[in-house]
């Protein structure tokens, strides 16, 4: 099966842009999920104070283990974080290699402050799109990430079908800091 064929098969009901994303970031506001400039420059690192402290300890962990991992490869990578949101990570893993890294997000307030925080980083292109909308399907990625993300779509065997699609020969996808929800957990997590 080729790639548009699998992007018509996995087509899950996408709300319409704005519908998500605002929704989306109503939500974070009320979690203390959205941050200032300087602390999206400093993360994974976070005040003690700050009440997702222990739960960026553990993304920094994570974070941390992928960079030692990418950077055993001892090869120039294309890295693609599909749902990058403040780029923090896509920021972090273009200081760390000699690689060219994307990330891809819906959301345009999150997307254009790590636009506006990590313009200057040369090796990290910052995108505003649906990865299930073939906007990247002559592109080919060594690496795809999906970092606490992937829980938003709702075919977890379609969206893995669909990255392989943008994956280059040996290419891997990883998936980190994302909570699986089991079938009796899904309403309440929405």
């Amino acid at each position: 099966m080729n790639s548009p064929d699998i992007i018509k098969e996995i087509q899950e009901p996408i709300e319409p842009g704005e519908a998500f994303w605002e929704k989306y970031i109503s939500v974070r506001k009320k979690e203390n999920r959205l941050y200032t400039d300087e602390e999206v420059l400093k993360l994974p690192d976070i005040s003690i104070h700050h009440p997702h402290y222990k739960e960026w300890l553990i993304r920094k962990n994570s974070a941390e283990k992928l960079v030692r991992y990418l950077q055993k490869k001892l090869s120039v990578l294309s890295i693609l974080e599909i749902g990058c949101g403040n780029g923090w990570l896509s920021y972090r893993l273009s200081k760390t290699a000699s690689s060219e890294v994307f990330g891809i997000d819906i959301n345009p307030v999150e997307l254009r402050q790590a636009q506006q925080v990590f313009s200057q980083q040369e090796n990290l292109n910052l995108m505003l799109g649906d990865i299930r909308s073939g906007m990247l399907l002559s592109c080919r990625f060594d690496i795809i990430i999906f970092a606490a993300s992937i829980q938003y779509f709702n075919s977890l065997k379609g969206i893995i079908a669909l990255a392989q699609c943008y994956l280059s020969k040996g290419g891997e996808v990883h998936i980190i800091d994302s909570p699986l929800y089991r079938s009796n957990e899904i309403a309440a997590a929405r």
